[in-house]
């Protein structure tokens, strides 16, 4: 069974499981950038309002670094809002790593194409992903 997080965290406190490999035994040291979270805006703002973006970012990494320092207290706000055990979400946020805001870069892409291609060659999924293809990727061509 392949699951993620807070799954995975609430079957290892509730069920006699055993956990085979997570990101980092199959990615190695590059596992967060295997599976990183995206912020979407929409490029007219973007572009019209690049001070706003900068502060946006900036006060996300800000959450970010305190969740991590301060993991009982973010899993408390979390457990809450997704109304998810505490303990299991204190398991979630004492692993989460880091959660640095950086941009999608070829590093970052190319790290999304080893996982598409691992799944592919693990048979996860059916059939190969180009990650910077046109059809498959996250950039959209909507006209906000």
């Amino acid at each position: 069974m392949v699951i993620w997080d807070p799954y995975t965290a609430e079957a290892e406190r509730r069920l006699p499981t055993r956990l085979l490999a997570d990101n980092t035994a199959v990615f190695g040291e590059k596992a967060s950038l295997e599976s990183p979270a995206f912020y979407y805006a929409a490029p007219d703002f973007v572009r019209e309002h690049p001070d706003i973006v900068k502060i946006i970012l900036q006060e996300l990494e800000k959450a970010g670094n305190w969740s991590k320092n301060n993991y009982k207290e973010s899993a408390k706000l979390l457990s809450k809002l997704y109304k998810v055990d505490l303990a299991t979400m204190e398991i979630v946020e004492k692993r989460g790593g880091d959660r640095k805001v950086l941009p999608v870069t070829d590093e970052v892409l190319a790290s999304l194409q080893n996982m598409a291609d691992t799944f592919y060659k693990l048979k996860v999924i059916p059939k190969k992903i180009d990650v910077k293809d046109k059809n498959y990727n996250w950039f959209t061509e909507q006209k906000w």
